[in-house]
């Protein structure tokens, strides 16, 4: 989906900061706008100029959210109960919604259709916008969209690594966060990514034993990148590693309970980042055999 941020907004609050600011809930002017999305989908015309409703989809939506409607005059009242849970001020049940059926949308033939949705979250102001991902939309945190643009690109160009980046991507930023599956997948890419590079004939490598032989004959490899005479390129290369490897707390257990049980939203975000600049450096040439 795009992501431009358009240059317009009110006069009257031209000058306002909060008119910025995301909004992690879906506020009154935005609910009628995913209601006219959401539902075409569900209540439409037949050939013959009779109104349907896919029964079919409003029962999936039961079943996944877990959510009762009434079927007293069947679709109808299904529809008219959809349409309240949607509406309802203090749940985000319709992002819940729309986030369902836009998985379910191909990005192909319905592009014309997600970008729609995009264009509503984002005119919105919501924190949330509609991202395609290995060929399913799915919604997801807002991010910055440079920031974005150029982790996409690296996800599309890297291979498996790219792959778990992608993972790690929806279970940090998704509708359903697992900051600790984010950065187990955030790991796994640089380790994916790092492998073939600094341990091509060990095919268990890990995190831990690459750094392990970066540190032991660190003359093996080199940083493109210029610096200071006597600057340590493999040394800060290792500490990146380590950074992203030790702060991975959660990894095993322990009976120390001054140990939290997961790693927070907040550090996930920051591994991510950190992975996908390692996974960038290592698959893209930056960091390679020395010649």
């Amino acid at each position: 989906m795009s992501d431009q941020a358009s240059p317009w907004r009110p006069l009257s609050r031209k000058d306002d900061p909060t008119y910025d600011t995301l909004l992690d809930f879906v506020p009154a002017w935005l609910r009628p706008s995913l209601w006219a999305w959401v539902e075409p989908q569900i209540r439409f015309y037949s050939e013959h100029g009779t109104i349907q409703r896919d029964e079919d989809k409003l029962h999936e939506i039961e079943r996944r959210l877990h959510i009762e409607f009434s079927w007293e005059r069947g679709g109808a009242s299904a529809l008219t109960d959809l349409e309240n849970y949607m509406g309802y001020a203090k749940s985000n049940g319709a992002l819940d919604v729309v986030d369902l059926l836009a998985s379910g949308l191909s990005p192909t033939s319905h592009r014309a259709r997600l970008a729609e949705l995009e264009r509503i979250l984002k005119e919105a102001g919501s924190a949330w916008s509609a991202v395609v991902r290995g060929d399913v939309c799915r919604l997801e945190r807002r991010v910055d969209p440079t920031v974005a643009a150029a982790s996409q690109k690296v996800m599309a160009e890297s291979g498996r690594a790219g792959e778990l980046l992608s993972k790690a991507w929806r279970a940090v930023y998704g509708r359903e966060p697992n900051p600790s599956s984010g950065y187990r997948d955030a790991v796994r890419a640089v380790e994916a990514a790092a492998r073939p590079v600094v341990s091509p004939t060990n095919s268990s490598a890990t995190l831990g034993t690459m750094i392990h032989d970066l540190e032991v004959a660190p003359k093996k490899w080199d940083v493109r990148l210029s610096t200071p005479p006597g600057f340590d390129k493999i040394e800060a290369l290792v500490n990146m590693i380590k950074l992203l490897w030790k702060a991975q707390f959660d990894r095993h257990g322990t009976p120390d309970e001054n140990v939290p049980i997961n790693v927070s939203n907040e550090e996930a975000e920051t591994a991510l980042h950190l992975a996908t600049t390692l996974v960038q450096w290592f698959t893209r040439g930056a960091v390679a055999r020395s010649t």
